[in-house]
């Protein structure tokens, strides 16, 4: 079964991983996330192929991605 995983790296907070069935849902939460940061550096032509989505929250290196897996 495929799953979603919605990856949260903030600098000032524990790595945080939202897990979801559909992959458009988790997509929009990681745009909910970018909308609440208030910055998106979004670099589309360079992701690797398991990761859907990508944006940078800071200069800092803080980013949220949503990456596709396979639940075993």
């Amino acid at each position: 079964m495929k799953v979603y995983l919605v990856i949260l790296e903030d600098r000032h907070i524990d790595v945080q991983v939202t897990v979801f069935r559909d992959e458009s849902a988790a997509i929009q939460h990681a745009i909910d996330i970018v909308e609440e940061y208030g910055y998106d550096d979004d670099d589309p032509d360079d992701l690797p192929e398991e990761w859907l989505f990508n944006a940078r929250l800071s200069c800092e290196g803080d980013a949220v991605r949503v990456e596709e897996a396979e639940l075993q």
